[in-house]
């Protein structure tokens, strides 16, 4: 399974640096959209494979649309978002796809619409992949990393008002 993650057309400096944020999380690169359409990237997807499209309302990233081969699209609604660079901890680059930590039932729907791996606790998980753990606030969800080897904790990268399968 693999991830290609890009943006709307024409998207600010913000959605951009966004972009490349989501694409090392999922230990990929983002792809440049250009004026390819919808079914030209949707063409580019293999069997397991998930295309996330990262929108923005006024200069900021408002969702990130999830789309499998066959077009199925789920939406994960953003609320707040912090980049990479605004965060005194920055994590380094790891190799493999993360897991979720299977901690709520938010965590299973999460990982369910982008096909990734629940796993029970932190230790269970890959040294040479990130653990996505969610925690709750006021009914929104804030995704942060976690390191499995030294059990740090980077984030929180953004929250999630709802997810739309």
């Amino acid at each position: 399974m693999k991830f290609i993650i890009t943006t709307s057309r024409k998207p600010p400096n913000r959605v951009r640096s966004f972009a490349k944020d989501v694409a090392f999380i999922f230990a990929t690169k983002p792809l440049t959209r250009g004026k390819l359409s919808l079914e030209e990237l949707i063409e580019r997807l293999n069997n397991d494979d998930k295309l996330l499209i990262i929108d923005c309302i006024k200069g900021n990233p408002s969702r990130i649309r999830v789309i499998d081969n066959k077009g199925k699209v789920a939406q994960i609604l953003l609320k707040g978002v912090k980049l990479i660079r605004e965060m005194k901890e920055k994590p380094t680059l790891k190799n493999n796809i993360p897991v979720v930590l299977n901690e709520n039932e938010f965590s299973e729907k999460f990982s369910k619409i982008l096909g990734l791996k629940l796993v029970k606790s932190i230790e269970e998980a890959n040294k040479d992949s990130y653990v996505i753990k969610f925690v709750n606030e006021q009914d929104l969800f804030s995704l942060y990393l976690v390191d499995p080897e030294n059990k740090k904790m980077f984030g929180k990268f953004f929250t999630i008002r709802k997810i739309i399968e």
